[in-house]
């Protein structure tokens, strides 16, 4: 699911340059971590996992 989440925004493939762009905007300079927009949109694709696998921890997501 987050690979269909990055191509959907056309994360990849990259120039190389993480600090413009769409890819400025979702990841840190690290290349491995996400911005606040990025983690909330990665945080939305677990809680889609979770609640369509049925797991008991859904129950407790908004």
């Amino acid at each position: 699911m987050s690979v269909n989440l990055y191509n959907s925004l056309k994360l990849c493939p990259n120039n190389g340059d993480y600090t413009t762009g769409a890819v400025g905007a979702f990841l840190c300079n690290d290349h491995t971590h996400v911005e606040a927009v990025g983690a909330n949109q990665i945080a939305a694709v677990v809680a889609t996992a979770i609640r369509n696998q049925g797991i008991p921890l859904a129950t407790h997501l908004k």
